[in-house]
């Protein structure tokens, strides 16, 4: 079970900060034997697509005319009841310009990951 809290209060917290010390210790510890041993080989990808929203909908196109989609995502709108009436319900698709208002808009997208040749 984890301490409650948020870094780096958590660090002078009166019942867990001991305990946050002593991890945070350890962990930067492990950290800098990871990278000056070289143990972790991270790759990353990223890209910057043509994209515009349709209704709760992201489209991704193949090149900047738009005239092709590349792929769709779904994204679902948010489900919580709001405490006050007429809040709106987000949906990652309202940050997106909507197709129907001819607006040029993008999305960027990264994956990062770790540990490629690892044994065990």
């Amino acid at each position: 079970m984890g301490a409650p809290g948020i870094y780096p209060q958590i660090l002078s917290h009166e019942k867990y900060g001991e305990q946050a010390r002593t991890i945070f210790t350890e962990a930067n510890l492990l950290l800098d034997k990871i990278t000056s041993n070289k143990l972790l080989r991270a790759r990353g990808v990223y890209g910057l697509f043509p994209a515009n929203a349709v209704g709760d909908d992201v489209e991704l196109y193949v090149d900047v005319t738009r005239s092709e989609p590349r792929s769709r995502f779904h994204f679902l709108r948010q489900q919580l009841e709001k405490k006050e009436k007429g809040e709106s319900h987000r949906c990652l698709g309202d940050f997106i310009a909507p197709k129907s208002t001819g607006l040029v808009d993008h999305v960027g997208a990264f994956a990062v990951s770790t540990g490629f040749d690892l044994r065990s």
